[in-house]
């Protein structure tokens, strides 16, 4: 007599939740790198803001010095606090270098209370001012544009 197969066995059940387990131990922690780039990602865009005024003050000026956000100086927007974008809390801005500081909740754990800095230098030529990019986050989470 032939025999019909009526469905899988459970070796064969079992493999396949061992595969679906291994992938998902896999792409979890991937995901939440991600994730915690986006996040980063926006607050480098929200300091972007802040580089034209950045850079009007040192073309008048010549200097970083002073360039702060201690209330609307010479161009320069007022630091603010207190959920500045949809990920980071505060802004401020000290001698033309830009400080973004993340959210404690809300955001993927690898930025959670992070800060992203934009410090400026003056190169000369034809960009008069280079921006370097550091942040406090684990590797993971860093942008490419970001060390």
């Amino acid at each position: 007599m032939k025999r019909i197969q009526q469905g899988f066995t459970l070796i064969e059940l079992m493999i396949v939740v061992a595969i679906i387990g291994i992938l998902a131990a896999i792409a979890i922690p991937q995901y939440q790198n991600y994730t915690g780039r986006a996040q980063l990602s926006d607050a480098i865009v929200i300091a972007s803001g802040l580089k034209t005024a950045v850079a009007e003050y040192y073309q008048v000026n010549g200097s970083f010095t002073g360039a702060d956000g201690t209330g609307s100086v010479a161009g320069i927007p007022a630091d603010a606090s207190g959920g500045v974008g949809k990920y980071a809390s505060d802004v401020e801005t000290l001698n033309g270098t830009i400080t973004v500081t993340m959210n404690s909740s809300g955001v993927a754990t690898c930025v959670s209370g992070k800060a992203v800095t934009l410090t400026p230098t003056a190169s000369g030529g034809e960009n008069p001012i280079s921006w370097t990019c550091t942040t406090n986050a684990t590797v993971g989470c860093r942008p490419s544009t970001c060390a």
